[in-house]
């Protein structure tokens, strides 16, 4: 069969590989295959078969809210379709007439159609399509192939914290078991699935010698939650001589992994601290501590790794006064990338739910998530969040003491400062403006 891999266009400042759709293509050998990216292409020529996925695979859990922008490309792909992603997970029946929807984890279950298909079977059984039985999580990530990256131009895609070029991205583990009210995770779920280590470091060895691409992100919510398979990892990737960053959660690290992490060539993390007001944490039920983020700042600053740091406003309980003490945290941390974002509301989150039971949201909708943003358990307004937003972060980056200490560091100044930049000119920043 003839087939198209489809990656919609991202609405972000950074345009990532469609890891997704690598995943999938890994599995249909045998197929003449074609990815086509709107982010660069502008044609979509005629196949037997369109695969799409509403959002690249590093947005699932904080996925686009901007519909009207997804139902403008899918009208514009003509023949049959099979969708996925969080938004067809979550409301498929909006979906329902663009073609066969996938439900969750989309690999096996677009594999298995596609077989039926082949044979003019019917598609009734296929457990993980919309209206049939639901598909259980992979349990066994061994099990699935390394994503075909020979479908991927890499060079094409920009990572502006990437230390090398060409960048890309690699996912050693899938879920979360932690409970954060704002956390969408209807794809992956709420288990915690991890691939071996031997796999992940057979992967890395791969990224490196046949596709010759020198930088890695590992784009796991929990690359730490192990720590002997992460240190396994470290260790065997030691001496393939890769760069590559992660991300990952406070209290799963500790000094002993930051110093195998840096010797095994990684050079960031990225850690979501989310607020520095205590009771806001707990509202939000995040389970971490201020003093184990400035622990773990604080070793990341010793051993050379640069530490990039996730802040929410207007998060239930939000007020001035706790925007301003996060801000100081921020601050007194020092972090070499300092992102702010504003609380969504996606659908199927505890947030979510806590919004209906206040009478903010009447439907499930991606629509709702947008409008209420920032204003579950707040005053807010979306207006004010977005200025406050802008003012955090011109306070943080021109600040003498962000600058001054970097003045020699082109690379941070280059991949912090320069961005903020870029985001002040945006006139909005998500999705469609109020």
């Amino acid at each position: 069969m003839k087939i198209n891999l489809i990656n919609l266009p991202s609405e972000e400042t950074s345009i990532l590989p469609p890891l997704d759709l690598a995943y999938i293509g890994a599995l249909l050998k045998g197929h003449e295959l074609k990815l086509v990216d709107f982010n660069f292409d502008e044609e979509v020529e005629d196949a037997d078969l369109n695969i799409v996925g509403t959002t690249s695979v590093d947005y699932y859990n904080n996925p686009p809210l901007n519909l009207d922008h997804i139902f403008s490309y899918l009208d514009k792909i003509d023949g049959k379709k099979i969708i996925f992603g969080p938004h067809v997970t979550s409301t498929p029946k909006i979906f329902q007439k663009y073609g066969l929807l996938v439900i969750g984890e989309p690999e096996i279950t677009i594999k298995e159609s596609i077989d039926r298909i082949e044979k003019n079977e019917n598609l009734y059984t296929v457990k993980g399509l919309y209206g049939n039985e639901k598909r259980g999580l992979i349990k066994d990530l061994d099990k699935l192939p390394f994503p075909n990256r020979s479908l991927i131009n890499n060079k094409n895609y920009y990572n502006p914290l990437a230390k090398k070029k060409p960048y890309t991205m690699l996912i050693s583990s899938r879920g979360c078991p932690f409970k954060c009210i704002y956390c969408y995770n209807e794809v992956f779920g709420h288990m915690w699935r991890a691939r071996s280590a031997k796999n992940v470091i057979e992967e890395f060895r791969e990224i490196k010698e046949k596709y010759k691409i020198p930088e890695v992100w590992i784009r796991d919510d929990l690359f730490s939650m192990d720590k002997e398979r992460a240190i396994e990892i470290c260790d065997g990737i030691k001496n393939i001589e890769i760069s590559w960053s992660c991300q990952f959660r406070v209290d799963t690290s500790d000094r002993e992994l930051l110093e195998k992490m840096y010797e095994s060539g990684c050079h960031m993390v990225s850690l979501g601290i989310e607020s520095g007001n205590r009771e806001i944490l707990r509202n939000l039920k995040k389970g971490i501590t201020i003093e184990k983020v400035k622990e773990v700042v604080k070793d990341c600053k010793d051993i050379g790794i640069t530490s990039r740091g996730y802040f929410i406003i207007g998060s239930p309980g939000e007020t001035k006064e706790t925007i301003k003490e996060s801000f100081n945290v921020a601050k007194s941390l020092d972090l070499d990338y300092f992102l702010v974002s504003i609380m969504t509301p996606y659908v199927g989150t505890e947030l979510y739910e806590l919004g209906k039971k206040q009478g903010l949201i009447e439907n499930d909708s991606w629509e709702e998530s947008l409008k209420n943003a920032g204003k579950i358990g707040t005053d807010f307004t979306w207006k004010e969040l977005v200025d406050i937003k802008r003012e955090l972060y011109k306070k943080y980056y021109l600040r003498p003491g962000y600058l001054g200490k970097r003045l020699f560091k082109f690379k941070i100044l280059k991949n912090g400062f320069y961005p903020f930049l870029r985001q002040m000119k945006r006139k909005d920043f998500r999705g469609v403006k109020k």
